[in-house]
């Protein structure tokens, strides 16, 4: 990608962590994202959905080169 969007995260080289039942620590490029989903479910959706997410640009990138 030549350029990027503010805001855009780069989830082929982004570490995604837990810190507990409900926050989740995103890093990627230097910058570290803390988010707070409402409840457990809610945050293991979005932690499956962002390694999904992850592996499909981990796919793309590889794919490319």
């Amino acid at each position: 990608m030549a350029h990027t969007c503010r805001g855009t995260i780069n989830l082929a080289t982004a570490h995604i962590d837990t810190e507990d039942s409900c926050n989740i620590v995103l890093s990627s490029g230097g910058r570290t994202y803390h988010l707070k989903a409402s409840t457990e479910v809610e945050r293991q959706r979005w932690v499956t959905a962002l390694e999904l997410a992850k592996a499909k640009a981990i796919r793309m990138m590889n794919d490319q080169s």
